[in-house]
């Protein structure tokens, strides 16, 4: 039997399906502009829009790399920062003023975005969170200053 070599989150995520199915993600940049489409094509898009979690990390330098809010309908999001320290800003509608949380993430600690809680973060230091996220039905919208 030959070795299988490890890979990194931030190069190539991981979609575990309802059944149970790990499928390897090779592209990560693809993905999201496939999925964040609104009709997705490529097989690893449409399952993770169907149900099942997705495994991702990204490294985080600016404000800019997350320029929407996000919100789960269907599961809850796990952040985990493995490096750096984020805000983390949560709204239950965007027409509120007011955020209905706000908490620092830092270096080795995680959090647990509820289900159909607007959210968005931003970059105090520089670092990599690691995402394991329900995201059937995942919608974005811009923030607006």
């Amino acid at each position: 039997m030959s070795a299988k070599r490890a890979f990194s989150p931030i190069q190539r995520h991981v979609h575990l399906g309802d059944d149970g199915l790990g499928l390897p993600i090779a592209d990560p940049g693809a993905f999201w502009q496939d999925l964040m489409s609104g009709s997705p094509t490529t097989e690893a898009a449409r399952r993770a829009n169907s149900g099942g979690w997705l495994f991702s990390a990204m490294a985080f330098s600016s404000d800019e790399q997350w320029a929407t809010w996000e919100m789960h309908p269907e599961g809850e999001e796990i952040l985990f920062a493995t490096s750096g320290e984020f805000n983390v800003i949560l709204k239950r509608s965007l027409d509120d003023a007011d955020a209905l949380d706000e908490f620092l993430l830092s270096t080795g600690e995680f959090c647990i975005v509820p289900r159909g809680v607007w959210h968005r973060m931003t970059v105090r230091t520089p670092g990599t969170i690691l995402f394991m996220t329900y995201g059937k039905g995942t919608e974005n919208k811009p923030i607006v200053a």
